[in-house]
C-alpha cells in the first residue's frame, strides 16, 4: 500500500515538474520590440529618393552637355572673338547647370547615407536577435536536460522501491 502510494506521489511530481518546465521556457523574457519594419519601409521610401534624384541629376547633366558642345563650337568660331558674350552667357549656363547637379548629387549622397543607416540599424536588430534566441535554444535545452534527469532519477526510484 506504501509503495502504491510512493508511486503516485512520484507520478504527481513528475507532472507538476513538467507543467513548471512548461510554463517556464512558454515565458519569452529576450523580445525586444524593434521597428525593423518601419526602418525597412523607411529604406524602400529613401531608395525611391535617391532614384529620382539620379534622373534629375543625368538630366541636367544631358542639359549640360548640349551647353557644354555649343560652347566648344563657338570657341573655335573666330568671328565671335569681339563680342565675348554669347560665350560668358553659355559659360554662366555650364555653371548654374553644373551647380545645381551638384547639389542633386548631393541630395543622392545624403538618401545613400540615410539607406546605409537604417541598414545598419537593421543588422544590429537583427544580430540582437539572433544572440537572444541562441540564449533562450541554451535555456530550453538545459530546462529539457534537467527534465530527463528528473525523470530519470524518479523512474529509478519508483522501480528500485
Amino acid at each position: 500500500m506504501i509503495y502504491r502510494n510512493l508511486k503516485y506521489f512520484y507520478l504527481v511530481i513528475i507532472a507538476i515538474l513538467l507543467i513548471i518546465l512548461a510554463f517556464k521556457s512558454c515565458k519569452q523574457d529576450c523580445i525586444v520590440p524593434y521597428h525593423t519594419v518601419s526602418n525597412k519601409a523607411n529604406i524602400k521610401k529613401l531608395e525611391v529618393k535617391k532614384v529620382a534624384e539620379q534622373v534629375k541629376a543625368n538630366k541636367s547633366d544631358s542639359v549640360r552637355t548640349k551647353y557644354v558642345i555649343k560652347w566648344r563650337t563657338k570657341l573655335h568660331d573666330t568671328t565671335i572673338y569681339k563680342p565675348c558674350d554669347s560665350l560668358i552667357i553659355i559659360c554662366n549656363e555650364i555653371i548654374l547647370i553644373d551647380s545645381t547637379e551638384i547639389s542633386q548629387l548631393r541630395h543622392v549622397i545624403n538618401f545613400s547615407d540615410s539607406i546605409i543607416l537604417n541598414q545598419k540599424i537593421i543588422i544590429h536588430n537583427d544580430s540582437l536577435d539572433a544572440i537572444c534566441l541562441k540564449k533562450s535554444i541554451r535555456k530550453q535545452r538545459r530546462q529539457k536536460n534537467l527534465a530527463l534527469l528528473g525523470l530519470g532519477v524518479i523512474t529509478a526510484l519508483s522501480v528500485v522501491k
